[in-house]
């Protein structure tokens, strides 16, 4: 019986120092992250391979920098670097196209709301002669080449940020 009880410390012991080196492992990988991040001065992270490998690693990146993460990509790790780049660009697109849809839904509202936002080429002209644009939103590719190159000079002129969206 003690032979049994000292195995199972010894095994426990030796479970306890695996998931140890496991953690590490995790927080190792999450500070790497973070300082490529940094040095990237990335906005947005997406990560890809092993799904639960993925979802362990969340739990040990700061809540602050977890905020960035947009999304998990599960990838086998026998793709090619081409396949794994299509499977994330993916996500990252998804992605910008729910941010490009939720500011014009938002433009739409001010606009309508409290008359802060401006729609239609003449009260964006106007507005932007008039200073009150903080930021352009045209669409991608544009519908008339002479009128969005002219509220581009325009905002380009009066330091107007532009942002582009599809559709």
């Amino acid at each position: 019986g003690q032979n049994n009880a000292h195995g199972g410390n010894a095994r426990e012991q030796y479970d306890s120092m695996i998931e140890a080196h496991v953690h590490r492992f995790y927080k190792d990988i999450a500070e790497h992250i973070r300082e490529l991040s940094n040095t990237l001065e990335a906005q947005r992270i997406i990560l890809s391979g092993d799904e639960q490998a993925a979802h362990t690693l969340m739990d040990v990146i700061p809540q602050s920098q977890r905020d960035n993460i947009i999304g998990i990509v599960p990838v086998p790790m026998n793709q090619t670097e081409t396949e794994v780049l299509d499977r994330v660009l993916e996500t990252a697109l998804d992605y910008e196209r729910q941010q490009e849809q939720e500011l014009v839904e938002e433009v739409l509202n001010l606009a309508r709301a409290d008359g802060r936002g401006a729609l239609g080429a003449d009260d964006v002209i106007q507005a932007i002669i008039e200073q009150r644009v903080e930021l352009l939103v045209m669409p991608y590719p544009p519908r008339g080449n002479d009128l969005a190159n002219d509220l581009k000079q325009r905002a380009f002129d009066n330091g107007v940020e532009i942002e582009l969206v599809h559709g």
